[in-house]
């Protein structure tokens, strides 16, 4: 995960990393295989939005 890659724990959070920078590198990691997952959505012919993706975080 993403404490894995930062070489951090989450006891860390706050500590050594902000909570900003951890919740950067976390969406970071969310959308790091959007492409790929695009381009299979297409070619296996999922019925899906792509142009108005549903995603688990909120930057708000």
């Amino acid at each position: 995960g993403v404490e894995k890659e930062l070489g951090i724990t989450k006891e860390d959070i706050g500590k050594k990393i902000t909570i900003a920078e951890y919740n950067a590198a976390c969406k970071k990691a969310v959308m790091r295989y959007t492409d790929v997952w695009n381009d299979m959505t297409r070619r296996i012919g999922f019925w899906l939005d792509l142009e108005h993706p549903y995603v688990t975080y909120h930057t708000k």
